[in-house]
């Protein structure tokens, strides 16, 4: 391919882009609302709106109907230098039982890290979207117990 012309404002200016406000990307773990199967274009994804507000680089893994939290998949996950996890895909598991299967153990994998990792503690900040009416909760992974919420957050 070769590129002819690229169209600009006669008043803009090329610079340098400035670095992110983080080092490590933010990576998003869900559903099609995650992959963007919703915005009109790649610009309009709450992550690339996000990363625009906020300055921060980020790794897409939204999965239309697929990502259910397979334990090979928490295990890809978990190799990648994230300085956060957001986790949104409890709409692509059928039922509140499956989603209890997998969703401790995969909180597990990435609390643990990638096995290189001087320091697993880096993995640890999680952000939980319970659903889209609902404002994301900042959660420390640290505070789940393995295998899950903690009990004043279970549903009995």
């Amino acid at each position: 391919m070769k590129i002819i012309d690229v169209g600009v404002d006669g008043e803009a200016r090329l610079e340098k882009a400035r670095s992110f406000a983080v080092a490590s990307p933010v990576v998003y773990y869900g559903t099609s609302i995650t992959q963007g199967g919703c915005a009109s274009r790649p610009g309009m994804s709450y992550q690339a709106i996000l990363g625009r507000m906020l300055n921060i680089d980020f790794v897409n893994l939204g999965f239309s109907g697929n990502g259910k939290g397979e334990p090979e998949v928490a295990e890809a996950v978990s190799q990648i230098d994230a300085s956060c996890f957001v986790l949104d895909f409890a709409q692509n598991n059928g039922t509140v039982a499956s989603l209890r299967e997998v969703y401790g153990p995969f909180l597990d994998r990435l609390r643990k890290g990638s096995p290189g990792d001087a320091d697993p503690g880096h993995h640890a900040d999680l952000l939980h979207a319970r659903s889209s009416r609902r404002k994301p909760e900042r959660r420390d992974a640290r505070a789940y117990p393995p295998g899950g919420e903690p009990a004043h957050r279970r549903r009995r």
